[in-house]
């Protein structure tokens, strides 16, 4: 089951900023321009983006029986859906954490309406999480290969968390994790005392965007695809 966040963003002052922000910006853009009809949000978690499904008529949400909130439960490499049954899947921050990701791009494409849309993002970097189901890390390389290996056309592709977000973000999670062996460092006072230390490394990343960019290094990918008619 995922365990992300109820809301698609989160404030500033949160560590994990640098990189939130830019997916939720990114699939936000996908979901208004390619999204629509019957969509399943596979791995759904709390249905975060379901607020941006404006021109989706059914937002059904897909996880393991752990989350109770999603209206199916199964396996993400075996969907319990017929054939061409959804004009949209979205699928994030998923692969990661499954045995078999291309098992579950086929899937997804599987389910798809001839020139459906699947937007699908996966993490380059980001530390070990929801153990032990953490398995895998994504080259925007490697992710193309999995979703045009599904059968899919690619129609877009970008990256969120560009150098120098990448360092900066490797900076709050050290803080974040900074004397968490001892009680004390875990109480809500030094918690919320490393916040401006949050708010002062996403600034600086800001600032220092558009003079350090390397797209050869990035926190996440996401990609639109659509299944051929």
């Amino acid at each position: 089951m995922s365990q992300r966040r109820r809301a698609p963003g989160v404030p500033f002052y949160y560590p994990d900023w640098l990189e939130v922000h830019e997916i939720e910006r990114d699939v936000r853009a996908a979901l208004r321009e390619f999204g629509r009809g019957r969509l399943l949000d596979v791995g759904c978690g709390a249905m975060p983006y379901r607020v941006y499904g404006d021109l989706i008529t059914d937002w059904i949400g897909f996880d393991s029986i752990e989350n109770q909130g999603a209206d199916v439960h199964g396996s993400a490499d075996a969907l319990p859906f017929p054939d061409a049954s959804f004009d949209t899947v979205l699928c994030t921050q998923l692969l990661e954490h499954v045995e078999h990701p291309g098992k579950v791009l086929a899937e997804c494409a599987r389910i798809l309406t001839p020139e459906g849309s699947l937007v699908v993002t996966a993490p380059q970097y980001w530390e070990l999480h929801e153990e032990p189901r953490d398995y895998y890390r994504y080259t925007m390389n490697g992710l193309r290969y999995l979703v045009e290996n599904a059968g899919l056309k690619v129609l877009r592709t970008c990256s969120q968390g560009i150098a120098p977000a990448l360092g900066a973000q490797s900076l709050n999670l050290m803080m974040l994790h900074a004397g968490e062996r001892w009680p004390l460092m875990r109480t809500w006072p030094v918690r919320a005392a490393k916040v401006p230390f949050y708010a002062v490394v996403n600034l600086m990343a800001l600032a220092c965007a558009s003079l350090f960019r390397n797209s050869r290094d990035a926190m996440n990918h996401l990609i639109v695809a659509a299944k051929p008619h």
